[in-house]
């Protein structure tokens, strides 16, 4: 499990990304807005380079990873924001 702060030109979301064990595949998950991502990845790593993808055509300014399971940091324990 990874939780993400994804900052929106607008507005900024919490965002999973969670195992969806029907297909075996990771999905974002919306939080905020209560909404599951069709789009679906082999791995966590893929999906937070969709998401970078996102932030190359503007609709994503950056996005902190609050929790991530592997290594269990949360953003006070690193900063790592993409821009």
């Amino acid at each position: 499990m990874t939780l993400i702060k994804v900052n929106c030109p607008s507005d900024y979301v919490y965002v999973y990304i969670l195992l969806d064990e029907k297909i075996n595949k990771y999905r974002f998950v919306n939080v905020t807005k209560g909404y599951i991502y069709e789009c679906a990845f082999d791995s966590v790593e893929d999906a937070l380079a969709d998401l970078k993808k996102y932030i190359d055509e503007g609709k994503v300014l950056s996005y902190n990873i609050l929790i991530d399971e592997e290594t269990k940091l949360r953003d006070d324990e690193t900063t790592e924001i993409h821009e």
